[in-house]
C-alpha cells in the first residue's frame, strides 16, 4: 500500500472483522456502457459471491472542502455501479487520534459522519447487501414482467389486425399474408420480445480482483 493511513486503515478493518480476502486495495470497475475506468482506494467485497459491498476513499484530512470533495467522489463511484445496495464511504483519520472516522453523503449530498465500528462491520454489511439485493431484483422482475406483459399485448393486438386484414383482403381476392410475410412478422415480434427474455436473466458489474489485493 502507499501510504501509512491505508496500511493503518487495512489492519482497523482486520480488527473489526473483515476477513482479508474481502479487503480490495485500489480495484478497477468499468460499467457497462461507460468509457471511464474507476478506482477508488479500497472496495469491501463478500468473498463468497464476489459482490462489491462498499466503497472507500481515504483522506489524510478532515476539513469541510476535503470531505465534500472526497463525498462527490464516492457518490460517482456508486452512481458507475448502479446498484444502490452498494455504500459509499469517505474515511479519514478519526479527530480523536484513534481510529478512524466514516462519512457518507447524505440526502442533501453534503458528508455525513456515522459511527465506525457499530455501523461498518462484515456481517451486517453483507446481510444488508443480501436484504437489498432481493428488494431491487423483486422491484426489478415486477417492472421487467409488466413491460413484458404490455409489449406481449401489443404483439398480439398486432397480430389480430393483420388476421382481421387478411381476411378481409382475401374476400376482394387480395393476398396479404403469404408465407414469406408471416416469417417477416414472426421475426419482427421475435426481435421485439427477445431483449426482454434476456434482462430477465439480469445483469451486473464485477469488480476486477486482478487490481492490488491487500495484504497484511
Amino acid at each position: 500500500m502507499d501510504s501509512q493511513i491505508e496500511q493503518q486503515f487495512f489492519q482497523y478493518l482486520s480488527e473489526l472483522g473483515f476477513p482479508k480476502s474481502s479487503v480490495i486495495y485500489e480495484p478497477a470497475f468499468q460499467p457497462i456502457g461507460d468509457g471511464r475506468r474507476y478506482r477508488p482506494d479500497f472496495a469491501l467485497l463478500d468473498p463468497k459471491t464476489n459482490e462489491p459491498l462498499a466503497i472507500i476513499e481515504i483522506k489524510g484530512r478532515n476539513d469541510q472542502a476535503t470531505l465534500s470533495r472526497a463525498t462527490q467522489q464516492v457518490r460517482q463511484y456508486v452512481a458507475a455501479l448502479r446498484d444502490k445496495g452498494i455504500r459509499g464511504f469517505v474515511v479519514t483519520p478519526a479527530q480523536s487520534g484513534s481510529g478512524f472516522d466514516f462519512y457518507t453523503p447524505g440526502e442533501d449530498g453534503q458528508p455525513k459522519q456515522v459511527p465506525s465500528s457499530s455501523f461498518l462491520q462484515f456481517e451486517s454489511l453483507s446481510s444488508a447487501r443480501i436484504a437489498e439485493k432481493k428488494e431491487m431484483l423483486a422491484e426489478e422482475k415486477k417492472e421487467t414482467t409488466d413491460q413484458f406483459l404490455v409489449v406481449c399485448f401489443v404483439a398480439a393486438a398486432f397480430a389480430i389486425f393483420i388476421a382481421i386484414a387478411d381476411f378481409v383482403c382475401s374476400r376482394y381476392g387480395i393476398t396479404l399474408l403469404t408465407t414469406e410475410r408471416m416469417a417477416l412478422v414472426g421475426a419482427a415480434i421475435a426481435l421485439v420480445v427477445i431483449p426482454y427474455v434476456q434482462k430477465f436473466k439480469g445483469l451486473g458489474i464485477e469488480i476486477d480482483r486482478a487490481a492490488k489485493q491487500a495484504k497484511g
